[in-house]
């Protein structure tokens, strides 16, 4: 899956846009007016009527292979109404819905005015005569998604005004005099003695030889002469362009039509189709930050978070494979004989924890080779990346294989445990991953989002898989970053890896959690023994349960007895009691005859003040009904589990004040077999070897798997 996942490309620059208003079409509606007829209105609507059209579409050879033109003769007649009086408009089909629309059907105006199909395959609009805004709005269903522009030609200027109020004028001139006069001392000027203009008398000092300006001109006083200057500056009849902003183009679109028709106007008709004006949109660069962000954010960030999690799934399941053979030697009683066997319970762990560390490299390293074989330049683009990223991975192991051994003290079926734990570890890295993701790129313009986000970064961190999850697409991330910054100036300087806010925090997490969680599996297995000797050393005051027999009453007298002192085994009332149920305590009572005790209802006896002793060279045996406690008897002699109360002695030294120098001298067979089904018989006896058991010979099985050796082999394979 890390392979599948999409490479990060480099952005292409953005082509030019062609602007024209064959964008949205076919087909496309351009509308037209000619209301007041002028020569220069009536130059610019031939130039759209007569070849090439309007636009630069249909020029000479044709320099653009993807637009095509029609053969159209501008003497074809119109369709449509054939007078603006044909045209009947009713107002009164039209409505404003709920939607606050103004909808009118069909029927409201019909028939459609005069139109006629162009050179550039536009359908043209005569709407000479005809209120243009109300055709606009009434027939806005009939062309929806086929009309964005026209134009109005020879509109009036209403600001122009050729009727001139010349002492207006004057006015104004002497207001701006006496304003001059207020400002004399600041510019050191005179102003105050300037003369009063007179709008019928003052005359424009010009030299009228050095002039092209009418003789007219030079007769008229200053107040004419500016009057008509400022009056020439306005423009009183102009073409106004209509665009549907729908068309985000639409605007320059039809300004570049109407262009290209003032272009052609001043020039003969006949070299119409050699000249036009083609309009081009350039985007915008976008910044260092927005172009990282449009980078990051828009091209791979969901195949990017699916390999992330894809990565978790991973490394879900590699952990939690680990606590199978754990899980397995603890319920099959094999932990139990390594430590009867004099293996500390630290060297236990430690041991399994550094093999568990040892394979966890293979997976890593094949990880690694995959972002090689697959060119993830984000991973290995980079010595630092490439480090950081195995890291990572490794850290991760040490971080979460202590976590799965917790896990080993609650679960008997490794199958069972392997589902939990897998599930749990791709739950939580995908859950978490997935949240802060999302978080940050819906709350790029909100602070409150940003803030959430920020706190469950942070707090996400004691989750391992979030770690690592996180670790790996922040990596990416910062990689389309990178490649970003570099398409927008050329060059760029890659992020370190092993900053706080990139990895850093991550690895230094991951590392506090593994060492927390390992130093806790030692607490707990120490624990066991430590709380169960500090509540012994307290003798407890157990109440007897029934009337005991002579023998049991002499055999209890012996035992406290001084002359027992020296026995090989002296068991003192030795007891064990378990915790359960209402339901599961009377079904043993009535199975085994077992009562609770009197004090607390909840409690099951399973050993009640056990006592005997067994000297040198004897060979003793427990004799009874299932359920008796001859199995809890033996786990308390070897340590497996809490003595309730009492104390036993093996060669004069206390099961639970001096446990390790007890077992230096006892040898252990569980009740169900305790050997490793995937050793052979010779690495079994290997095993025991090292524990300096005596040799005998049963050559012929050596070979063989344990899963294959006869029950009776086994149990003296195990005796060893």
């Amino acid at each position: 899956m890390v392979g599948l996942s999409l490479q990060p490309k480099d952005v292409p620059e953005q082509p030019p846009l062609r602007l024209s208003p064959w964008l949205y079409g076919p087909p496309n509606y351009m509308f037209y007016s000619l209301n007041n007829s002028n020569s220069t209105g009536n130059h610019i609507l031939n130039t759209m009527i007569y070849p090439p059209g309007p636009g630069y579409r249909c020029m000479d050879q044709n320099p653009f292979d993807d637009l095509t033109c029609a053969s159209v003769s501008p003497f074809d007649r119109y369709s449509g109404a054939k007078t603006y009086s044909d045209v009947n408009i009713d107002n009164s089909k039209c409505i404003c819905s709920n939607e606050s629309n103004y909808k009118c059907p069909f029927s409201a105006y019909e028939p459609q005015p005069p139109t006629k199909l162009s050179d550039t395959t536009d359908h043209l609009v005569n709407l000479t005569m005809l209120n243009i805004t109300q055709w606009l709005l009434m027939t806005e269903k009939l062309y929806r998604k086929q009309r964005y522009g026209g134009f109005s030609l020879g509109e009036i200027n209403p600001v122009a005004n050729e009727n001139i109020d010349y002492r207006l004028v004057d006015e104004n001139l002497n207001i701006l005099s006496a304003l001059l006069a207020n400002f004399s001392t600041i510019f050191r000027l005179d102003w105050k003695n300037a003369p009063r203009i007179s709008p019928e008398t003052d005359i424009l000092p010009v030299n009228e030889s050095a002039s092209t300006l009418p003789v007219e001109w030079f007769k008229m006083n200053f107040t004419r002469q500016l009057a008509l200057l400022l009056n020439g500056m306005e423009v009183k009849r102009n073409v106004k362009v209509w665009f549907n902003n729908q068309g985000w183009a639409a605007l320059p679109s039809y300004v570049n039509v109407l262009s290209n028709a003032i272009l052609r106007s001043n020039l003969p008709q006949e070299k119409w189709s050699e000249y036009g004006i083609v309009v081009y949109n350039h985007p915008m660069n976008y910044s260092s930050n927005q172009q990282g962000q449009r980078i990051a954010y828009g091209f791979n960030i969901g195949a990017e978070l699916t390999a992330a999690v894809m990565i978790i799934l991973a490394f879900s399941v590699i952990p939690a494979s680990f606590v199978l053979f754990l899980i397995d030697e603890r319920s099959s009683d094999a932990k139990h004989l390594h430590l009867v066997s004099g293996v500390a319970p630290n060297i236990y762990w430690l041991a399994n924890f550094a093999w568990d560390l040892t394979n966890f490299f293979i997976p890593v390293v094949g990880v690694m080779l995959v972002f090689f074989i697959f060119d993830q330049v984000a991973y290995i683009g980079w010595f630092r990346n490439a480090l950081a990223a195995f890291l990572l991975l490794y850290i991760y192991g040490y971080a979460t294989i202590p976590i799965m051994y917790l896990f080993t003290f609650l679960f008997r079926v490794p199958s069972v445990a392997f589902i939990w734990l897998a599930t749990g570890n791709l739950f939580f890295g995908w859950v978490t991953t997935t949240v802060t993701s999302m978080l940050e790129i819906l709350g790029q313009d909100d602070a409150f989002l940003i803030k959430i986000n920020n706190y469950l970064m942070m707090v996400f961190l004691v989750i391992p898989q979030y770690s690592l999850g996180r670790g790996m697409l922040d990596m990416k991330l910062q990689y389309f970053l990178y490649k970003g910054e570099e398409f927008a100036f050329g060059q760029a300087t890659p992020a370190d890896p092993f900053a706080w806010k990139f990895l850093g925090r991550n690895m230094l997490s991951l590392f506090i959690e593994g060492t927390l969680a390992f130093i806790l599996v030692l607490f707990i297995e120490n624990y066991k023994w430590k709380a169960q000797r500090t509540e012994m050393l307290h003798e407890r005051n157990v109440s007897q349960q029934s009337e005991e027999d002579d023998d049991v009453k002499n055999e209890r007298i012996f035992v406290m007895g001084p002359k027992s002192t020296q026995s090989a085994i002296r068991i003192v009332n030795l007891t064990k009691e378990y915790q359960t149920s209402n339901i599961l305590k009377r079904i043993i009572c009535c199975t085994c005859c077992k009562r609770t005790t009197g004090e607390n209802s909840s409690l099951f006896r399973a050993v009640d003040r056990l006592c005997f002793t067994v000297q040198n060279g004897e060979c003793f045996g427990l004799l009874g009904v299932n359920g008796a406690g001859k199995t809890s008897t033996f786990n308390m002699l070897t340590g497996k589990i809490r003595v309730s109360s009492g104390d036993a002695f093996i060669s004069q030294k206390s099961v639970l004040s001096d446990r390790d120098t007890v077992r230096k001298n006892i040898g252990f067979c569980p009740q169900f077999d305790a050997l490793n089904p995937l050793l052979t018989a010779r690495e079994q006896v290997g095993n025991a070897n090292t524990f300096c058991f005596a040799e005998f010979e049963f050559s012929h099985f050596l070979s063989l798997f344990c899963t294959r050796v006869y029950v009776v082999l086994k149990r003296r394979i195990l005796k060893m």
